[in-house]
């Protein structure tokens, strides 16, 4: 299991690779969610999930918007 090190500066984050599996399933059953709400599912900081989101947008995995995160064709 991977733990991403995104941050040159602050703590470490504590999300791995299951995390980005966990995004796409529960985006996938629930469609659109916000990112609180995400955050809430996968227990873990809203903060994690903003970096967490930032890599995945990074891959073209998911898109954020005003309505909320989505799974994108590609993810």
């Amino acid at each position: 299991m991977i733990i991403f090190n995104d941050s040159k500066y602050g703590p470490v984050s504590k999300y791995s690779g299951a995390h980005v599996y966990l995004v796409l399933d529960t985006l996938v059953r629930n469609g659109t969610l916000s990112r609180g709400a995400l955050s809430e599912e996968l227990g873990i900081g809203e903060g994690s999930t903003r970096n967490l989101l930032k890599i995945m947008r990074g891959w073209r995995m998911v898109s954020v918007s005003r309505a909320g995160v989505s799974v994108t064709p590609e993810g």
